[in-house]
């Protein structure tokens, strides 16, 4: 069991696990998904088992409030970054309760304050808010509405680390 940065032959792989784990309107393509690594080239990890991919957690570095794009590549953002923003973390159905997803958060985490970054942010969608509570999460008060294509249940939310 290892989390290990994404590798170029890791996508595959990557995109077949949120295939898997998330409903058809939440799927993104692999150069979407792999975008993610021109924003945060250290920052996107998966966790390895017995040579396979069975989770993973794409983050960036990100500043100010309104959260990046969601379904785009190519995003920038300007300024010093003030967040590693969790843009999608996926673990397989049936790999699910066994630690992956604690353990990719941990790592971010230490990544961030590694960094000098002292806050992690996400778009909890489709009912998730509930998850990333019990995670120690909050809602991001004050924060500009969330684009229509995020759903009606997206929250922004935020944890200091």
């Amino acid at each position: 069991m290892t989390i290990a940065v994404i590798g170029k032959a890791d996508w595959t792989e990557v995109h077949a696990v949120q295939l898997q784990a998330y409903p058809v309107e939440l799927h993104e393509s692999v150069v979407v998904l792999a975008d993610k690594q021109r924003l945060g080239p250290d920052s996107c990890w998966c966790w390895r088992e017995q040579g396979g991919v069975l989770g993973y957690l794409l983050a960036h570095p990100w500043a100010g409030d309104a959260p990046p794009a969601w379904g785009l590549g190519g995003q920038q953002f300007t300024g010093e970054p003030d967040q590693l923003f969790l843009h999608d973390m996926a673990i397989l159905p049936a790999q699910r309760g066994k630690g992956i997803a604690a353990a990719l958060l941990g790592q971010a985490s230490r990544w961030a304050l590694l960094q000098g970054i002292g806050h992690l942010r996400l778009v909890a969608v489709m009912g998730a808010h509930s998850y990333w509570e019990r995670q120690g999460f909050a809602e991001v008060r004050g924060a500009p509405p969330l684009p229509a294509y995020y759903g009606e249940e997206a929250v922004l939310m935020g944890k200091a680390v």
